[in-house]
């Protein structure tokens, strides 16, 4: 399995490449004093290349915001309102940066979201699938002050600043 990592990483490095995301899930966690809930979305769209250096990156991975389900309609309603989902419909995750130490790779990026961009820094864990394919997994956390997002109360205490995100990611060559 490492040898093959390491051939798709030594390809890719030598010749550059271009990859998609073929399929994945992320889902969001929210925390209140009285119950916590998960938000999931399967829709996730992205695109990207580097070249043989890895200085020369580019690409994104984008999720609509209306594509969340936390099995509860008004708290996605809701969300989709707080978060702006309606003027600004996608998060949209843009790479500057990629540090490379065997499987795990730091990626410092852009994250955009309800119209409001900022820096954000993920640990992802790559494994190979096969010779053409990857799975990337990972987790951060993001505040919701950090994007003018008003929390929503619930029996006059709000919900934690704090939203925890987890993510798999299946991606592959363009073929």
């Amino acid at each position: 399995m490492i040898n093959i990592i390491r051939y798709i990483i030594t390809i890719t490095l030598l010749y550059g490449n271009e990859y998609i995301v073929k399929e994945g899930e992320i889902s969001y966690s929210g925390y209140h004093f009285l119950h916590d809930w998960k938000g999931t979305s399967n829709q996730i769209n992205g695109d990207f290349t580097f070249d043989s250096s890895l200085e020369n990156f580019n690409g994104s991975i984008s999720i609509p915001v209306r594509s969340f389900d936390s099995g509860n309609t008004n708290r996605d309603s809701n969300m989709l309102v707080y978060c702006r989902g309606i003027k600004f419909p996608n998060i949209i995750f843009r790479p500057k940066e990629i540090i490379r130490e065997d499987r795990l790779v730091t990626i410092n990026g852009m994250l955009e979201f309800a119209g409001k961009v900022q820096d954000l820094t993920t640990n992802v864990n790559i494994k190979a699938i096969n010779d053409s394919s990857f799975l990337a997994e990972g987790k951060f956390d993001i505040f919701l002050s950090e994007f003018d997002i008003d929390r929503p109360s619930l029996l006059f205490a709000k919900i934690d600043d704090r939203i925890s995100i987890e993510f798999v990611i299946i991606g592959g060559t363009n073929e």
